[in-house]
């Protein structure tokens, strides 16, 4: 099995490294100060990369791109800020994946299309009384 990256997942990564040292780093201790989003013009930046909706189907508005690629650009992203990976993730390998694999066709077409528009993002809350929010203490059964 090869476990080299292809030439097209290398130069991803080299994009991701370069816009993240040029756009991202110098802004990212300001963002985290003060608790912020990721602000629209670098949203805006991560859209015209082909960065948000990575993974979706190219019929919802997507790249159709392997899961490796999404991940690959996360993990330059998230090097440096957690925020500016936030939307790729959120788009690509997180909350929305349930959608387009479990929806119906009815809700694929209403939540992927702004999803990968950037428009809009997905979020999971889990809780239970006797875990609260810690997800590994969970001990919910579905039907056996």
């Amino acid at each position: 099995m090869d476990f080299e990256l292809t030439e097209e997942q290398k130069m991803l990564k080299r994009m991701v490294h370069d816009f993240v040292e040029k756009e991202v780093r110098p802004r990212a201790a300001e963002w985290e100060e003060k608790a912020e989003h990721l602000p629209q013009d670098c949203l805006q930046k991560l859209i015209e990369l082909g960065l948000i909706g990575m993974i979706l189907p190219e019929r919802y508005g997507g790249q159709g791109q392997p899961a490796l690629d999404a991940i690959l650009a996360i993990e330059e992203l998230a090097r440096v800020t957690p925020l500016a990976a936030h939307p790729v993730f959120e788009s690509s390998v997180g909350p929305v994946r349930v959608i387009e694999q479990f929806g119906t066709e009815e809700l694929k077409q209403k939540y992927l299309p702004p999803s990968c528009r950037g428009e809009m993002f997905f979020a999971v809350g889990m809780t239970e009384p006797e875990a609260g929010t810690a997800l590994t203490d969970l001990t919910t059964r579905g039907p056996s």
